[in-house]
């Protein structure tokens, strides 16, 4: 499996991502347009939920991608670590633990 990436967020956090996701079975084209988000995982309260609408950058599109946290997942923050440590968090079901600046650059979709 491999990601072309051709796409990122601007400073003032609007963008567009653009990627292809390959398996041997299957190939997925992904295209993701924002304008702005002042909401990431790393401001969500223990057993918040919120959508997952965004990456900060291609690095972290890939590194997610590849875990299966795709934009549209459910993300629910099970605990932080006290101190400004880490989070950890349930995405589909699945549990994960990230740095704090991982959550920092996963962005949510806003509530309307």
């Amino acid at each position: 499996m491999f990601i072309i990436h051709l796409g990122a967020l601007s400073s003032s956090g609007e963008g567009a991502f653009l990627f292809e996701i390959k398996y041997p079975q299957k190939t997925y084209l992904c295209r993701f347009e924002f304008t702005h988000f002042t909401m990431t995982v790393a401001d969500l309260k223990p057993k918040e939920k919120g959508i997952l609408n965004a990456y900060s950058s291609s690095r972290i599109a890939a590194k997610f991608s590849l875990l299966g946290i795709l934009p549209g997942s459910e993300i629910q923050v099970i605990r932080i670590a006290p101190f400004g440590g880490g989070y950890y968090i349930k995405v589909d079901g699945h549990n994960f633990a990230l740095r704090k600046s991982e959550a920092e650059a996963l962005f949510l979709a806003q509530n309307d």
